[in-house]
């Protein structure tokens, strides 16, 4: 299966940081939140790990007794594989959308499901399949932390935040080129919805609160509690 991310596999790292913000604090609030679980070892499924930012992120900073790679794409999970090659990773190449995803696993497996930049390629019928299939992964009082590009209510706002993410990508480096391409794919290559549809859509899933986790240009973060 291919990558669906704009970047190559080689290129992602370098390119991701200049074009989303906060990218780094995003994770760095991923660990904290993972902290407040305490001393329990936490079994952990990463769903689009890309090159495991999650895991480079968390590993060593929280106690994980079980951390699954997971991606669509075989040379994201091969570059894990050589990053991360400790007893306790798994690595699974599979569509979370899918009806069989969660054969992969027993229910209700794992304390902590991330799912970064990734639901938004999802047309709406899939994406809500997507965090059904989260929501069935996760133990009871089990977290699940997104995040995605998403659409602005107003189409005053749209233009506005594409703008304001246009440059913060000219400030990074990225060519006027790069920038312009990068945004094309709104609405063509992935498929974002606002705030209030992605809360409405964890809810009507099962969770029982979501709440906005972070925010910024036009990607949101959101968590879910089981």
């Amino acid at each position: 299966m291919n990558n669906t991310s704009a970047f190559s596999s080689v290129d992602y790292d370098l390119e991701i940081q200049k074009t989303v913000p906060f990218y780094e604090e995003l994770y760095r609030q991923i660990t904290e939140t993972a902290k407040l679980f305490g001393n329990k070892p936490l079994s952990w499924l990463d769903i689009g790990c890309g090159t495991g930012k999650t895991a480079e992120s968390v590993l060593g900073k929280v106690p994980v007794e079980k951390f699954i790679f997971c991606d669509i794409s075989a040379e994201m999970t091969d570059i894990c594989k050589g990053r991360f090659p400790f007893p306790k990773a798994e690595f699974l190449i599979s569509d979370v959308s899918g009806t069989n995803f969660c054969n992969n696993f027993e229910p209700e497996a794992f304390d902590i499901v991330t799912a970064i930049l990734v639901n938004h390629y999802f047309r709406p019928d899939k994406r809500k399949a997507a965090l059904q299939n989260c929501f069935r992964a996760l133990k009871k009082g089990g977290i699940l932390i997104t995040a995605e590009n998403f659409a602005p209510s107003g189409t005053i706002i749209e233009k506005l935040y594409l703008k304001r993410w246009e440059n913060f990508q000219l400030e990074r480096g990225r060519s006027p080129e790069d920038c312009h391409r990068h945004l094309e794919r709104y609405g063509k290559n992935y498929f974002p919805i606002t705030v209030s549809e992605s809360l409405d859509m964890l809810r009507e899933c099962g969770f029982a609160e979501s709440e906005v986790f972070a925010l910024s240009c036009c990607q949101a973060a959101f968590i879910s509690v089981k």
